[in-house]
């Protein structure tokens, strides 16, 4: 397993014991493509967890992934779960309804002490009452400079953050490098400040090719719902019925998904009117 550096885990060491105390927390890993942010969560998964973690189980990229994927988070007891690629839904048509939902959501992770690692490009992104008043949001790192071999990172606090968000405000986007650039007028100074280095060369390729997929998959998703398509648990909200129900039916009806994406199965939304059709015919019909 890679070593961390021990200001990192001095910072994940008291989330842990916060979280055993049924407090919960989250930490958010931000950088631009390719500077780490997913090798470094997972090398912190590893630490909390004192064993490597499974890609497979505790890595969701994407929101659908991440709400499918904590039942069984959930059910095997295991305590730590990476949410790859948040940013994907917390544009700013989505944020309000994202938040909500993982706010939500986060009381059932307090409950079965799930600690949440948040990866996203910029934490500007997030809705600013996760950091502040709600508290969810612990600490947040910032990846840069990334060579073949080594990353840097910026730690920073719940005041640092405060600041970070201060400075940010009604500034353009062009300049959000420059707050962690101490060569900048913008600078914001980090509470910790150290290096990663990659993880082993099997490892590494296997982390490569699951994410390669996890992004494939989240961009049909995006595109799916551009489309307007609609899975089971969306028309189930639509027309009232159970997931079971619609299986039954959509069964009977020979009703094929446009798409299927990983576990999940994307329909035409013809099909919610399809439903509200017949049952006004079967209601008609039982008078």
């Amino acid at each position: 397993m890679t070593n961390i550096h021990d200001d990192l885990k001095i910072n994940i060491d008291a989330q842990k014991a916060r979280i055993e105390m049924d407090k919960g927390s989250i930490i958010v890993v931000g950088g631009q493509t390719g500077e780490g942010k997913t090798t470094l969560a997972v090398q912190i998964a590893d630490y909390y967890q004192g064993s490597e973690i499974s890609f497979e189980k505790q890595i969701a990229t994407g929101g659908s992934q991440y709400f499918i994927k904590k039942p069984s988070i959930i059910e095997e007891k295991l305590k730590v779960m990476i949410f790859d690629e948040a940013g994907e839904l917390i544009g700013k048509r989505a944020m309000s309804n994202f938040n909500l939902k993982m706010i939500q959501d986060f009381e059932q992770q307090r409950a079965f002490q799930i600690f949440v690692i948040m990866c996203l490009p910029s934490f500007r992104s997030l809705d600013p009452s996760l950091f502040d008043e709600r508290g969810l949001v612990r600490f947040a790192i910032q990846v840069h400079s990334r060579s073949e071999t080594l990353g840097k990172w910026n730690l920073y606090g719940r005041k640092a953050i405060k600041k970070l968000f201060y400075e940010m405000k009604d500034k353009p986007w062009v300049l959000k490098d420059h707050f962690f650039d101490p060569r900048s007028k913008y600078y914001v100074i980090p509470d910790a400040d150290g290096s990663f280095y990659d993880l082993d060369p099997g490892r590494r390729a296997e982390l490569k090719t699951y994410s390669i997929e996890g992004k494939v998959n989240l961009s049909r998703e995006r595109k799916a719902k551009e489309e307007g398509l609609l899975t089971y648990e969306e028309i189930g909200s639509q027309v009232k019925r159970t997931k079971s129900s619609l299986y039954h039916y959509f069964s009977k009806e020979q009703i094929k998904p446009i798409d299927r994406i990983g576990n999940v199965a994307y329909f035409d939304p013809s099909v919610v009117e399809q439903i509200r059709q017949r049952k006004k015919a079967e209601e008609g019909d039982g008078k």
